[in-house]
């Protein structure tokens, strides 16, 4: 494994390489098939990413909860990629899928890390048994879970969970979502504010972010300054700074590398990334 100095200080940069809305007809680079998502994955990897945010698409490019085309997928990637990157695998319902549905996926497949909505697991607050169940087994065996917060006022539903203890982890992994696809809503650095905002002391998270549209590359300058952690790629921008369309996912990991280094921050490898979940997992 590659040594990792300083994690306290690393950035982790994650790649999501194509996400369960965009097409071959936006971008021809989309990596779709299992063979095209680890290649651009290994890229990505080269250029300073040290995990990969994974969806699975079926033959006519359609977003899929699939166990069987999940390992297949992972296991390309980690031929290419081997231990140098985490892969998560991805539940998002994309109005398709059920809580249940969603949850028998990562009972299948056991990944390494796993990202879930909130919103959509836990649909309605006042029944949390399937969804804090559903934690506890995946706490018991091992997996790190993702939770995908799509709006500021998430993250005091979040905290009140953690003070209740719904959430096991110790230091629960979040990811902040700027903008939205969705009427082209385009994400501003000052977007991340509102989150910021509502973290207190009581609060230990890992956070990252991701941005939706052009400026994905300004709002990942800032949350790094802001010592937080960064989500980049196709699934929610396909676009280089000038406006131009990027000719890969890797070009904008490389981006967020550059902006590393001008913070003055060391890029985390998948070995600190991993030293970082054994953590939720500590008493």
């Amino acid at each position: 494994m590659d040594p990792q100095p300083d994690i306290a200080e690393s950035v982790i940069i994650m790649a999501a390489v194509n996400g369960a809305r965009p097409r071959k007809s936006d971008n021809p680079a989309l990596p779709i098939t299992p063979e095209e998502i680890a290649a651009e994955a290994a890229r990505c990897h080269d250029k300073g990413a040290s995990a990969v945010h994974v969806h699975v698409r079926d033959d006519q490019e359609h977003h899929i909860l699939d166990a069987e085309r999940y390992r297949r997928t992972i296991g390309e990637i980690e031929q290419l990629a081997g231990y140098g990157l985490m892969i998560q695998a991805t539940t998002e319902a994309q109005g398709i899928y059920s809580p249940e549905e969603q949850i028998a996926l990562v009972k299948s497949l056991q990944p390494e890390w796993a990202s879930v909505v909130v919103t959509e697991l836990l649909p309605d607050p006042n029944d949390e048994t399937q969804f804090a169940e559903f934690l506890n087994w995946a706490y018991e065996q091992g997996i790190w879970i993702q939770f995908i917060l799509y709006k500021p006022e998430d993250l005091s539903l979040f905290g009140e969970l953690q003070q209740r203890g719904i959430i096991p982890y110790h230091n629960p992994s979040v990811l902040f979502v700027l903008g939205r696809n969705n009427n082209n809503q385009q994400s501003m650095p000052e977007d991340l504010d509102a989150y910021l905002d509502r973290l207190d002391g009581t609060q230990d998270v890992v956070w990252m972010m991701c941005a939706f549209g052009k400026r994905e590359n300004d709002c990942v300058r800032y949350a790094i300054e802001r010592n937080g952690h960064v989500r980049v790629g196709f699934e929610n921008n396909m676009r280089l700074p000038n406006g131009k369309l990027a000719p890969s996912n890797a070009a904008l990991v490389s981006l967020a590398a550059e902006e590393a280094k001008a913070a003055g921050r060391p890029i985390m490898t998948a070995a600190g990334l991993r030293l970082l979940k054994s953590r939720s997992f500590q008493l």
